[in-house]
């Protein structure tokens, strides 16, 4: 919003000579402005950047609880199963990973 008022043309001083407009505008304003909109952006995206590597722990940590049931399975029918859902947690942890590193 401080941006857009101090860089509206309909409320900056103007002044015309020889058919050409001079715009005067508070640099030092605008960079204000500017440095409080990147500081509010920054905390977005580390806000953002939080919960994707708290999504991606919680993934991990249940691809781990699942291989340590694995380890300790007492028919191939459990196993095929644990597999299965260890094969399942390891996609949704592959696809939160890439799309953290993406």
């Amino acid at each position: 919003e401080t941006i857009a008022a101090l860089t509206d043309i309909t409320n900056l001083n103007h002044a015309e000579s020889d058919g050409q407009i001079t715009i005067f505008t508070d640099k030092t304003g605008v960079i204000k402005a500017a440095r409080l909109l990147l500081s509010s952006v920054t905390k977005v995206l580390l806000l953002a950047d939080r919960v994707v590597i708290k999504q991606i722990i919680t993934s991990r940590n249940k691809v781990l609880a699942t291989m340590e049931r694995l380890e300790k399975v007492t028919s191939f029918q459990e196993f095929v199963q644990i597999f299965s859902q260890f094969g399942n947690e390891m996609v949704e942890f592959a696809h939160l990973s890439g799309d953290r590193q993406n």
